[in-house]
């Protein structure tokens, strides 16, 4: 209308909508206003490297009224405090009702150096077509730990592995040691704390592999090394113990699932079986067979003074390092043993000579005599024992006749009487012999031997013996 009153043509009509009412708005329980719900499934103890290298997924559960073409946005509080932000629309084939993934980004979580660990925060707000913005949702938060224990703490910043040692393992594992399973002490790395998993690794000798866990105690002091058991299942099948050679290699998890640098491998040799098992008739076990020649009759102090000899022939499977033990049952029942290390120049079948020395024969007073007996087994590297041999006994008889039964302890002996002697052996007395009277001295009995040595005219002896009748 200009100032003379003339009105001009009317305009096109131009519409408008108006939209105050955001998503959620009045439509939460009481009329109140609904906001975002967030879930972040990797919070759960702490998002990890492998975790976050994807970035984190963030679930929305967005309000009602909630349609295509709004835009989420997430509001990220990062360690130091600043803010970044994630949109994403509001996809035109959504159902309406399923949430919503969005993605904080690698680069969100990330400076020039790499990640950056520590707490995160995580807000979403809804904002429609016309700009109107939801009610925030409840913070979700989150630990970013992408720092794997002993990482970069060994020397020149290398990333710290554990360091496995298996007492065990020297010269193999025996059977006996391996009833209780194998254990295997773990030096962990710097920044190992309670609640962390060690993973052992163990290479079967088939090449297959088997793990076992244990989580670290809340009363670990944080320095001592861990002792695990590589148990009897990872060792065995349904016929028992496998033999071979075993590689195990450790791991440390924290609570965020970062893993460690793998240890070096630690090996062994799992050696079950003994000499002579199952290698007699029918699958039986052999045992060591002892053979004690100077045992016929006893064994005299001439034939002690040199110790006691034991042939000893070992079962199958024996070899050059293992060792003889001979076990020495003595008069009064205490036992003494005697080993002997198979040398390497052995030709793997012919008995070996062992010794009972004098030290066991005898005490401070001399010889012992007396009932012995003798037992041997063979002990493999790995410390498998043999089954045990037959009991080879003899007897220690040291004292001769007349020993120490004289006045004052003296020893006696034979006195002779010649009859025939007075005024000479005629010929006629001669013509059966020179009849000699042997008194014998104490301790002489039935089974003993008289020997007269007679010295002949020239110089020269001859000897006359007689075993005494029972």
């Amino acid at each position: 209308t200009d100032v003379a009153g003339n009105i001009s043509q009317s305009s096109t009509a131009a519409g408008f909508t108006l939209d105050t009412t955001a998503a959620g708005e009045g439509t939460g329980a009481g009329g109140t206003d609904e906001a975002p719900v967030l879930t972040i499934a990797e919070a759960t103890d702490g998002v990890s490297e492998a975790e976050a290298s994807d970035g984190v997924q963030v679930s929305v559960a967005v309000p009602t009224g909630t349609v295509a073409g709004d835009t989420i946005t997430l509001t990220v509080t990062q360690p130091d405090g600043t803010t970044e932000t994630v949109d994403t629309l509001v996809p035109s084939d959504w159902n309406g009702t399923d949430p919503i993934v969005m993605t904080v980004s690698t680069d969100i979580l990330s400076d020039t150096d790499g990640f950056v660990d520590g707490d995160y925060s995580v807000t979403a707000t809804v904002t429609d077509v016309a700009g109107n913005v939801s009610e925030a949702s409840t913070p979700s938060d989150f630990t970013l730990d992408t720092t794997a224990a002993g990482e970069g703490t060994g020397a020149g910043g290398t990333d710290e592995a554990p360091v496995l040692t298996i007492a065990e393992a020297t010269d193999g594992v025996s059977e006996t040691e391996a009833s209780d399973g194998v254990q295997v002490s773990v030096a962990v790395p710097t920044g190992t704390v309670s609640g962390d998993t060690i993973t052992l690794t163990v290479t079967q000798p088939d090449g297959t592999t088997e793990t076992v866990e244990t989580l670290i105690s809340s009363d670990w002091n944080g320095t001592d090394p861990i002792v695990m058991t590589v148990p009897t299942d990872i060792l065995s099948d349904t016929d028992g113990f496998v033999d071979g050679d075993y590689s195990v290699t450790a791991t440390v998890t924290d609570v965020a699932g970062n893993v460690s640098k793998a240890s070096t491998p630690s090996d062994f040799t799992l050696d079950t079986t003994a000499a002579g098992e199952g290698t007699g008739a029918g699958g039986t076990d052999e045992a060591p067979v002892l053979i004690i020649a100077e045992a016929t009759d006893g064994v005299s102090e001439a034939e002690a003074n040199d110790g006691v000899q034991v042939s000893v022939a070992v079962p199958t499977g024996t070899v050059s390092g293992d060792t003889i033990t001979l076990t020495v049952t003595q008069p009064d029942g205490s036992t003494e043993t005697v080993d002997t290390l198979i040398p390497s120049d052995w030709n793997g079948t012919d008995p070996l000579v062992m010794t009972v020395p004098t030290d066991i024969l005898s005490d401070t007073d001399g010889f012992v005599d007396g009932d012995y007996s003798v037992t041997a087994t063979v002990t493999d590297v790995a410390g498998n024992v043999s089954q045990s041999s037959n009991t080879s006994s003899f007897n220690l008889d040291t004292t001769a006749a007349g020993e120490g039964t004289g006045a004052g302890g003296t020893d006696e002996a034979p006195v002779l009487t010649i009859a025939e002697a007075t005024d000479g052996v005629s010929e006629a007395e001669a013509s059966d012999g020179v009849q000699v009277s042997v008194a014998v001295p104490t301790g002489t009995v039935s089974g003993d031997t008289i020997t007269l040595t007679v010295t002949q005219p020239d110089g020269t002896t001859e000897t006359v013996n007689t075993l005494i009748p029972s």
